[in-house]
């Protein structure tokens, strides 16, 4: 199980990708190794699953401040097993070939989950975290994520990756979907 996770207590230090996530407190829940006292959680045989985990230790490290919506979803995919993430960048595909994927400046806006689009909004929100660790790895996109906060994207973006802004992001995420999901194709076959 993968989970980002920052230094401290509710802090944004420098972000972890850790292979086993610690009995940890969010919100004055206790949670325990195996079990979570947690919302909405996927449950197998009594044990939160690991993107269940992740969205806790997410919801923790980031403290009062909350995570968007995209990178929330994004990160925990991470944390599926390898054939779960193929099917998100499967349910990704049709849109990212005929060009009906959701504009990243609107993605990056949802503040809840879009309604008649969920698959996609898995596939393509776990595709962009895939493409900014690829691009900088997990210090830099919680560093992308917590200068966005208070600057805002475009600044953010400039910053920590040195784009112009939305279109650029666009147009170098597409080309990395495109790859992405070509990989897959080939991979399940």
């Amino acid at each position: 199980m993968k989970a980002l996770v920052t230094e401290g207590s509710g802090g944004m230090g420098g972000g972890l990708f850790l292979d086993d996530i610690a009995a940890r407190t969010v919100a004055g829940a206790v949670i325990e190794a195996g079990t979570a006292n947690y919302g909405g959680g996927v449950y197998v045989n009594g044990a939160a699953t690991p993107d269940t985990w992740t969205h806790v230790v997410l919801a923790d490290a980031f403290g009062n401040r909350r995570l968007p919506r995209w990178a929330d979803e994004g990160i925990a995919v991470q944390s599926e097993p390898a054939q779960k993430r193929e099917l998100r960048w499967n349910d990704l595909r049709p849109a990212v070939q005929v060009g009906e994927h959701i504009p990243l400046e609107q993605l990056f806006r949802f503040e809840d989950y879009p309604s008649g689009r969920l698959p996609l909004f898995y596939g393509q929100s776990a595709s962009l975290v895939q493409f900014l660790l690829d691009l900088g790895g997990e210090k830099r996109l919680v560093e992308v994520l917590k200068q966005s906060q208070t600057d805002g994207y475009i600044a953010a973006l400039r910053r920590c990756y040195q784009m112009a802004g939305y279109d650029e992001l666009e147009e170098r995420w597409r080309e990395h979907a495109r790859r992405q999901i070509a990989g897959v194709r080939v991979a399940m076959n």
